[in-house]
């Protein structure tokens, strides 16, 4: 769940920022009492210096923040393919695809791997699964 909400972010910070979403990259920590996301980006290039990723943390747009990461994940119109998507032998993701949660290969730690949109947003028949699914009705005002 962790690691899809931190794919969702990075995505929704790449739109807001002006970076691309390759130089910003992911840390994930957790344990059984905690669990956090570090993001940061290591580039010295252009991409390393046009700003805003920073500011994207201050409580009112990372609120913000947050609403379109969520509201991108629910209102996604790849569907319904990609919501049929379930983790299985064959397959490390569930609900997943390029276009609402995999970003670049080269910004994930765990390669794009074991990543699903259901568990941050509720899903047709995967509701009881997802993480966020009380905040959904609360900050982005969609009910269910």
């Amino acid at each position: 769940m962790i690691h899809t909400f931190a794919h969702l972010i990075i995505k929704e910070m790449s739109l807001q920022s002006g970076y691309s979403s390759a130089a910003i990259r992911e840390r994930i920590y957790s344990s059984p009492t905690m669990c956090g996301v570090l993001f940061y980006t290591g580039s010295s290039d252009k991409e390393g210096s046009l700003g805003g990723l920073v500011e994207l943390g201050e409580i009112s747009k990372l609120r913000k923040l947050l609403k379109m990461a969520i509201e991108n994940a629910l209102l996604y119109t790849t569907d319904p393919e990609c919501a049929g998507s379930s983790i299985d032998s064959d397959n490390l993701n569930g609900c997943a695809c390029h276009s609402c949660c995999m970003i670049s290969e080269t910004a994930c730690e765990n390669g794009n791997r074991l990543l699903d949109r259901s568990l941050i947003v509720p899903l047709d028949e995967k509701t009881e699964m997802s993480f966020f699914k009380d905040l959904v009705n609360e900050l982005c005002s969609i009910s269910l």
